[in-house]
């Protein structure tokens, strides 16, 4: 967090960095209006947790993304992936650990149900390359 906070001084912005566990974060009811989780939530070992979290601490008309690996990506659409962002030896590297990670992700039915789970009912469910976008709404509407 040092290196996020002098990161963010220097470009001159405010922000208040806090570590928490994903299932149970430091912040109170409707403290955000959107989250972000990036690459991480196959890492999560309680997803419906995350999920009713970040639900608890968004705001009436909050929004979450969540982008991650799908586990049903194929090995041809993990190596396009790796072939159009590396390049050599960080091609190869990035081969291998996509390869490895996939194992750890959700399918979209597994999305589904946590979601379900979470108390979210408004949400998308976006396909691409090897992943998802998975936007959240607090809101009451129905799921597609």
């Amino acid at each position: 967090m040092t290196i996020a906070s002098e990161n963010a001084k220097h470009a001159g912005v405010a922000i208040d960095f806090q570590h928490g566990d994903a299932a149970r974060m430091p912040s109170g009811d409707s403290s955000f209006d959107f989250m972000l989780c990036r690459a991480a939530f196959k890492n999560f070992s309680d997803p419906v947790g995350a999920l009713s979290e970040m639900r608890r601490v968004l705001d009436d008309d909050g929004r979450a993304l969540v982008i991650d690996m799908r586990r049903d990506a194929s090995m041809d659409e993990i190596d396009a992936f790796v072939s159009q962002h590396h390049r050599g030896f960080d091609a190869i590297v990035n081969r291998v650990i996509f390869r490895f990670l996939v194992r750890r992700a959700y399918s979209e039915n597994e999305f589904r149900d946590f979601i379900g789970a979470s108390g979210f009912s408004d949400f998308t469910i976006d396909r691409h390359f090897s992943g998802f976008e998975i936007t959240l709404r607090k809101g009451t509407n129905t799921s597609q």
